[in-house]
């Protein structure tokens, strides 16, 4: 969704940000004033999942725990037809082609395998890792290789990583079986990801919290600086895109975004998807501080406003076409509140030298956000145990949101075992707790996920505050945004519908 941070926009706490507010360096930030953005940024996202489950009974929507359509069903592998349109294609013929990879050095088959049948050799010269204990990317269910037992837990460290320099030269990322483009990383609030729609570049939020694709356009009015200034606007004179003569708007907690619907090629990572329906914005209010440019949604098409206006597909990602196998997307989130670490997206594979361990796997249960179940969902910090539910069933990965976003009684529980002072929905914690604190450890889907103090407890400079916030009610799903997935490296398959988790390497 997307929302970010401290921010707490982008879901916990953080409530679906289409951005995150922005931030400047935080010791210069009054606590105060960054809490209020923290609650301005959390009802942002909790709005943006209220106005989307109107949608569940619509005309785009499937019933909870379908395939989208065009998909293989989890029991029959058979195809679903769609109400008006089929954003995955269908299979009388194949919506891909041939493989437009097949001979990139940076696109590796799944198997590792390049053009010549030998062993890819990676980016420029650098040989990839050796897959010791990998597993392979897509995790398909014919795969020699398991996913790690279900009660193994996931094993990480609870002290926190040096902060690393940046790289004046870096090298390019070792993509494995993909492409990748770096995130710039907001103070732990916010990535940011430079994306080309039409012909010109904007910073853009990667949001797997909403399906929509917009840009602040040329012609954009605000009352309150939403539309940023002197930042970059589409101009709408670019030929290479065309208006569709659609408006589109999308409603949030404490603010809008409306304007007309255009479409042209939306390029990120090198990839392009061509005549992508995107909206461009006309009117903006209460993004006063963001620091985007726009929000490229990359959840499902049963959740975009512009596909229910346009009834064309809008997915990004499924309007890359990428073949079989490759159909994934993968998020590191770097650990580096001062932003000198960047963070990074690959498209179509997974990047090896982010992550450790073994992959473990949820099955999606919809076909609107990227929700999996999480019926039954212990936590465990120190000697404190309990329910981490609140009642609640399901969970959604969401790159657009700054925390970890639970029911009040779950967060006020686990805030709780470590000092933590209730202010609305969010907890300040003394800064010591950062280094003496024990792990969050939540159990869900027959995995443990261990999350050290380090992570799960923000620093704000002269002030703390708790990673795990509350604000979700009955019927929510509850967000695991930046604080978990910063800990955990994501992949989104879009393959096999189901996400995976592997420690990241920070």
């Amino acid at each position: 969704m997307k929302f970010t941070t401290l921010v707490l926009t982008s879901v916990a706490l953080a409530a679906p940000k289409p951005f995150e507010p922005i931030h400047v360096p935080l010791l210069q930030k009054d606590f105060n004033s960054e809490l209020d953005r923290v609650l301005t940024g959390f009802q942002h996202t909790l709005e943006k999942f209220r106005t989307h489950k109107k949608h569940k009974h619509g005309k785009h929507s499937k019933s909870k725990g379908s395939s989208p359509a065009g998909a293989p069903t989890a029991t029959t592998g058979q195809t679903q037809q769609a109400d008006s349109f089929d954003p995955f294609g269908s299979d009388s013929f194949d919506p891909f082609g041939s493989d437009p990879f097949a001979n990139d050095p940076f696109f590796p088959d799944p198997f590792g395998n390049g053009s010549d049948g030998q062993p890819d050799a990676g980016n420029g010269d650098q040989q990839p890792p050796a897959p010791t204990d990998a597993p392979s990317p897509t995790d398909a269910p014919d795969s020699p290789e398991q996913p790690a037992p279900s009660d193994a837990p996931v094993a990480v460290t609870d002290s926190p990583k040096p902060t690393q320099a940046p790289n004046p030269n870096p090298a390019p990322p070792a993509a494995g079986n993909g492409k990748s483009s770096e995130l710039q990383n907001q103070h732990n609030d916010l990535y940011i990801a430079q994306v080309t729609i039409g012909s010109q570049k904007f910073n853009i939020d990667l949001d797997t919290g909403s399906a929509d694709v917009w840009v602040r356009g040329k012609n954009c009015q605000s009352n309150d600086n939403s539309c940023g200034g002197n930042q970059p606007a589409l101009d709408t004179n670019d030929k290479t895109i065309s208006s569709l003569g659609v408006p589109f708007s999308v409603q949030y907690g404490s603010g809008a975004v409306k304007g007309d619907v255009f479409q042209g090629p939306v390029e990120l990572a090198g990839l392009v998807a061509n005549n992508l329906p995107f909206g461009v914005s006309t009117e903006e209010t209460g993004f006063g501080d963001a620091v985007t440019d726009g929000l490229l949604g990359m959840a499902f098409d049963s959740i975009s406003n512009i596909a229910k206006q346009t009834g064309k597909p809008a997915n990004f990602f499924d309007a890359l076409g990428l073949p079989k196998g490759k159909q994934l997307f993968s998020f590191f989130l770097s650990d580096s509140p001062d932003g000198n670490k960047a963070g990074q997206i690959t498209l179509g594979g997974v990047d090896e030298t982010k992550f450790q361990g073994e992959f473990t796997s949820h099955p999606l249960n919809s076909d609107t956000f990227w929700q999996f179940d999480v019926s039954g969902m212990t936590f465990q910090v120190g000697d404190q145990k309990g329910d981490a539910t609140g009642g609640l069933t399901d969970g959604i990965a969401d790159s657009g949101t700054t925390l970890l976003a639970m029911t009040d009684d779950v967060a006020a529980a686990i805030n709780g075992a470590i000092g933590g002072q209730q202010q609305g929905s969010i907890f300040v914690v003394d800064c010591a707790k950062r280094q003496s604190a024990p792990p969050l450890v939540l159990n869900f889907g027959g995995h443990s996920y261990s999350i050290p103090p380090s992570i799960y407890i923000r620093d704000l400079g002269n002030q703390c505050f708790s990673g795990v916030s509350g604000g979700i009610s009955n019927g929510e799903p509850i967000i695991f945004g930046d604080t978990f997935m910063r800990q955990f490296y994501t992949v989104f398959d879009v393959d096999n519908k189901q996400v995976k988790f592997a420690v990241s390497k920070q």
